[in-house]
């Protein structure tokens, strides 16, 4: 993968930040996160703390050269 603004690789995952502001991590609610394959609103879960991650099951990406 070429290196990216909104993506990076660690191993096998990619990975994308996302900020909140202090309600939604407080409250929960939902954000919009670009992938590989468009936007995606995601659920925020109450009492989200900073550094918290999640994964988003069903979002693959094959490595095909190994």
């Amino acid at each position: 993968m070429k290196p990216d603004v909104y993506f990076r690789r660690e191993g096998f995952d990619v990975i994308t930040d996302c900020y909140l502001n202090l309600s939604q991590a407080v409250l929960g609610g939902k954000v919009k996160i670009k992938t590989l394959y468009g936007d995606v609103d995601i659920p925020i879960e109450k009492g989200t703390q900073n550094g918290d991650k999640k994964k988003l099951s069903g979002y693959v990406y094959f490595n095909l050269y190994r």
